[in-house]
């Protein structure tokens, strides 16, 4: 479990996308770039590092991955949420997360609009 913004064992970041460097350079994917991993549960916007793993894999951190699996599917004898689902993974032109990690939310009367009288 990673609770800082960097896991110590890998150095990789929150919003990075772990991958097989074969997969991801079949894709046209180098480390560093952005990529977007989707499918019907939701969307993903990361950075690939390479990482020792089987192909036709990858890894996302926790909780920052869970808009990609489906909600309410259990594993029946543990009764914990299913952690494995297909995706597809693409290479992106622009790099998302950090919107997320910015965001601070301001009273009405502190944004940069008028309000109709």
């Amino acid at each position: 479990m990673v609770y800082g913004d960097h896991d110590p064992f890998n150095g990789a970041g929150r919003y990075d996308v772990l991958m097989n460097a074969a997969d991801a350079a079949g894709l046209g994917i180098r480390e560093g770039d952005a990529v977007v991993v989707y499918n019907r549960h939701g969307v993903f916007h990361g950075r690939y590092k390479a990482a020792a793993m089987a192909a036709g894999n990858l890894e996302l951190y926790w909780p920052e991955g869970n808009m990609l699996f489906p909600k309410g599917v259990y594993e029946p004898h543990a009764g914990i949420p299913e952690y494995n689902a297909a995706v597809v993974v693409e290479k992106a032109e622009t790099y998302h997360a950090l919107k997320d990690t910015r965001y601070v939310e301001r009273r009405i009367e502190e944004l940069d609009i008028g309000m109709p009288e």
